[in-house]
């Protein structure tokens, strides 16, 4: 079978995919008991930097929206929606607009990073995933809409 961007499936992209989402949500999210993906761990699972980064939210935004998209799976759609939630509680700047761009432990703004407002990319990323066809890729999914 072809997949849709053109090139042969593979029988090992699905569920390594699903494999690897799996790992990431058990060893990143509220793994030091606060919610949020931790932004490094050890090899063990253990958090090394437990600041939480806008990127890593909205990539996993659109890792549950891309496996929604494909499986049909709720328990993607509900991280999605729990994941949104959390965005809007705390990344989303209502005030100042744009996202904050990273969270410290206590989920209380932080610029341990950088300063400033992040990158619109990474955002923008999480709303069109859910809006558009897996493939082709974004900007060819919107020169043809």
């Amino acid at each position: 079978a072809e997949a849709a961007a053109g090139s042969p499936e593979r029988d090992w992209l699905l569920p390594d995919a699903q494999a690897l989402y799996r790992t990431a949500v058990e060893i990143g999210w509220a793994t030091d008991g606060q919610p949020g993906f931790v932004y490094t761990t050890d090899f063990d699972g253990a958090p090394i930097t437990r600041a939480r980064m806008h990127w890593v939210l909205t990539e996993a935004l659109a890792a549950a929206a891309a496996l929604y998209q494909v499986t049909g799976m709720p328990e993607y759609a509900a991280d999605h929606r729990r994941w949104w939630e959390f965005a809007a509680a705390h990344f989303i700047d209502l005030d100042r607009g744009s996202w904050r761009a990273e969270l410290d432990a206590d989920l209380q703004p932080a610029a341990g990073t950088w300063h400033g407002k992040p990158d619109v990319y990474h955002a923008l990323q999480a709303t069109l995933v859910p809006r558009l066809p897996l493939a082709p890729m974004f900007a060819a999914a919107l020169r043809q809409r």
